[in-house]
């Protein structure tokens, strides 16, 4: 009993002493990298790339990416963002949707997409000098959105400072002045919270708050900032949504700024007049992602839509 109580102060002193080392390691960057008002500050910082070659070996430079299309082609290349959705989970190399515009165009597609992720990897890689080495100035950048991709914008993008992004209205303009909530973002740093924390997700998921909308509209024209920082205005940002028209309605107040700002927005649904959200479009019963058929459909209409 007496060593019981001895590994069970030891394990709670542990557990203090990294929430402690934590929060003021998070302090030093904070104390390196000063938030000011601006947006592009406030969303850099949570999103903090700290330099780290084995975080860049996963992340930028990673296996869990497709192969590029049509590597060698002299055409203007494009490049696929987003989740499990635009990487192909489930489905063969040549099944995929950046296979398919690869077929179809004849292109070089860079899939920048990855498993589990969102608006924050994506985020994550265009504000990553690297990232420009192994990715050339494309013509179009499409990133296939799902509803998943609003939850996870709450965890830090560089996948070293996971954690949940609160913040809490500072005026009557959400978007304008984000505050950290330390509290909150220490108990509730790491992905196993988040994963753990399957109502809130849900919730968050299937009914985005204003909140929710101002961060996720914040988000992509961050993302088509820093690469225009880079590259210039001369590509087109694409946004394709891969939901049902009933939740596309709940985000729909974001877009009139988007499309202000030079992003194009696609809807599958009124693209095709099909809910591919049926299971016949599914890889199975169990398996939301998009199967072969989907891709097979849809992709051909982006293509004619942009005029790829």
């Amino acid at each position: 009993m007496k060593y019981t109580k001895i590994i069970a102060w030891n394990i709670a002193l542990t557990i203090i002493l990294f929430i402690v080392a934590d929060f003021m390691a998070f302090m030093i960057i904070d104390s390196q990298n000063p938030i000011k008002d601006g947006l592009r500050n406030k969303l850099k910082y949570y999103t903090k790339i700290i330099p780290n070659k084995s975080l860049e070996k996963n992340l930028i430079i990673s296996k869990s990416l497709r192969k590029i299309e049509n590597k060698n082609s002299n055409k203007k290349p494009i490049i696929v963002f987003g989740c499990s959705y635009a990487n192909g989970a489930g489905l063969k190399r040549d099944k995929t949707f950046s296979a398919r515009l690869g077929q179809i165009t004849k292109r070089p597609i860079y899939n920048r997409a990855m498993s589990g992720m969102g608006p924050q990897y994506t985020y994550y890689q265009v504000s990553n000098d690297k990232f420009y080495n192994i990715v050339p100035k494309p013509e179009y950048v499409i990133y296939v959105y799902i509803r998943s991709h609003i939850p996870r914008m709450y965890m830090g993008g560089s996948g070293y400072l996971n954690r949940y992004i609160y913040y809490k209205k500072n005026n009557s303009d959400y978007g304008k002045k984000l505050k950290r909530d330390y509290f909150r973002e220490i108990f509730a740093r790491p992905y196993l919270i988040y994963n753990l924390n399957i109502e809130n997700k849900n919730k968050i998921s299937e009914n985005p708050t204003i909140k929710d909308l101002s961060l996720l509209k914040l988000y992509f024209l961050e993302i088509k900032k820093e690469m225009e920082s880079r590259w210039g205005n001369d590509f087109k940002f694409v946004i394709l949504l891969y939901e049902k028209e009933s939740y596309i309605n709940k985000i729909r107040p974001i877009f009139p700024e988007l499309e202000k700002n030079g992003i194009e927005i696609i809807d599958i649904n009124k693209l095709s007049n099909i809910n591919f959200k049926k299971k016949e479009y599914q890889i199975s019963d169990n398996n939301p992602h998009p199967n072969e058929k989907a891709w097979e459909e849809i992709t051909p209409l982006v293509v004619n839509k942009l005029g790829l």
